[in-house]
């Protein structure tokens, strides 16, 4: 694809990623790009790229305000596992982006709609969240109207495959390897007997009913947005937007869960058959 105009939107809260996303649109223009920040782009405009400077936040924020573009994470914070560029980078990255030297990634995006108010939520990039603040909640789950299970404790997640090593991996849940398809559900500090992680399909629509006594929380990519009541039910399905990001050919996703997520046992393991010729690790 060939990248014709650029947005670069920083977090407000750095300096340093408000100062490079204007070096940045200063770059692209001496090169006779479109680019614009954020501040200064027409409202209308729907970019070939957007670049999101700050942290994996600033990544999913951006991600909500231009859905189905394809965004580049530069990143500013901490971890950084959807944000793959060091700050530092943004340049080459970038020119090889112009160049076409990188593959696009697709996941999924959330809606979620509450019932019976009618209330809707859309473009959750990681997952929503039913939370108690206080005393033990009740989730029914259906999935395509089946019913599940129950699950007492702390809440469930339902989580997309970019998400499933965010707040879904904390609580437990599997990881999804790039490429595989599914909603990802997890309880949160259920019982043994129910503490299971559930992979379903891309397709499915799953039904939260609450029961119990006390109204939980309901949050999108870690934003609260709804108060659930007991009674209340959340229907949550794949979203009509595509979470599309860009990611370089010698990307090591396992070496960068291993590098940024802490996912190891032996940080000083080296597998016998090496970790393959895109390794990441030092």
């Amino acid at each position: 694809m060939t990248i014709d105009s650029l947005i670069a939107v920083a977090d407000q809260t750095r300096p340093r990623a408000l100062a490079t996303a204007r070096q940045i649109v200063l770059w692209c223009r001496a090169r006779e790009l479109a680019a614009w920040t954020a501040a200064e782009a027409p409202h209308d405009l729907h970019p070939a790229l957007v670049v999101a400077l700050g942290g994996d936040r600033t990544m999913m924020r951006t991600a909500r305000r231009y859905p189905n573009a394809l965004l580049l994470g530069i990143n500013f914070g901490r971890v950084g596992f959807l944000s793959t560029v060091e700050h530092r980078e943004w340049q080459t990255a970038l020119g090889r982006v112009l160049a076409g030297d990188f593959v696009k990634r697709e996941g999924p995006t959330l809606a979620a709609t509450l019932c019976p108010s009618g209330q809707s939520f859309t473009g959750a990039i990681n997952d929503f969240v039913l939370r108690a603040p206080r005393g033990v909640a009740e989730v029914e789950l259906y999935l395509d109207t089946h019913f599940v299970n129950v699950y007492p404790g702390d809440g469930l997640i339902v989580s997309t495959p970019q998400g499933a090593t965010a707040y879904a991996m904390n609580a437990g849940g599997p990881i999804l390897a790039p490429g595989v398809r599914g909603l990802v559900v997890v309880p949160i500090s259920s019982g043994p007997a129910v503490d299971r992680g559930l992979v379903a399909p891309e397709s499915a629509r799953l039904d939260l009913l609450l029961r119990g006594r006390y109204p939980v929380e309901l949050t999108l990519d870690g934003e609260s947005v709804a108060t659930v009541h007991p009674g209340e039910e959340v229907t949550i399905q794949a979203g009509e937007s595509t979470f599309r990001s860009v990611v370089f050919p010698e990307h090591n996703y396992f070496a960068a869960l291993r590098q940024k997520l802490n996912y190891t046992i032996r940080p000083h393991y080296r597998p016998l058959r090496g970790s393959g010729r895109d390794s990441a690790d030092p």
